[in-house]
């Protein structure tokens, strides 16, 4: 009866299809194209992330960046965070876990392990690096996350670094021989002219010539 009235109904529920900061890597990725392009957005996907932490997560979650996620060792910092709310822009629909890599290269298989055989995850992707790695050959980490994918059909990704320039390309200078305990001497590849501590040396080698 009021005649400003034009039509009366029921009271509409705002909804979101993205949190209160969508991510750069969505347009980047072209991901935005690819869910309109072809209809899909992650459903029936699930995606493991390893980091340092998850801290705050559930604040994510309430601020709408963020879904329910599987825990498994929650770890310190916050980049996991980042990375996980990255992928649910990216996969709005996909299922998300998480497990922390801190505390060696022991605990990072363990949360490879985990993501892949307790919490489902066909995708697990990773942004740790460990300096005790192997430089010319695969270590632990980098061998069980290949037998993830050869043996149990996981598809891993793990980040090459953020180093920018931060790397060394360049043909072999002679170190000159090195002792490695009782296999004997090799020749060490020097990194810098005058810095012995640079050469490519074993891990007890390098431990010696730090002391």
């Amino acid at each position: 009866s009021l005649s400003w009235v034009r039509l009366v109904g029921m009271a509409g529920i705002p909804a979101s299809d993205l949190g209160s900061v969508n991510s750069e890597g969505d347009a980047i990725h072209r991901a935005n194209l690819a869910r309109s392009t072809f209809g899909i957005d992650g459903t029936g996907a699930k995606v493991g992330v390893i980091s340092d932490g998850a801290v705050n997560a559930v604040q994510a979650g309430a601020t709408g960046d963020l879904p329910a996620i599987q825990v498994n060792a929650l770890g310190s910092g916050d980049e996991g965070t980042a990375m996980l709310e990255i992928v649910h822009d990216l996969a709005p629909g996909a299922s998300l876990a998480f497990s922390s890599g801190n505390g060696g290269s022991a605990n990072m298989i363990l949360s490879q392990n985990w993501l892949a055989n307790t919490g489902l995850c066909k995708i697990i992707v990773d942004d740790l690096w460990f300096p005790r790695e192997p430089y010319f050959e695969d270590g632990p980490v980098a061998t069980n996350a290949a037998n993830l994918v050869t043996l149990q059909d996981v598809v891993y990704f793990t980040s090459a670094g953020n180093r920018a320039e931060r790397h060394t390309q360049q043909n072999f200078v002679d170190g000159g021989l090195r002792p490695i305990g009782t296999a004997g001497n090799f020749r060490a590849h020097r990194f810098g002219a005058n810095d012995y501590t640079l050469d490519l040396l074993s891990l007890g080698e390098r431990e010696r010539l730090d002391e």
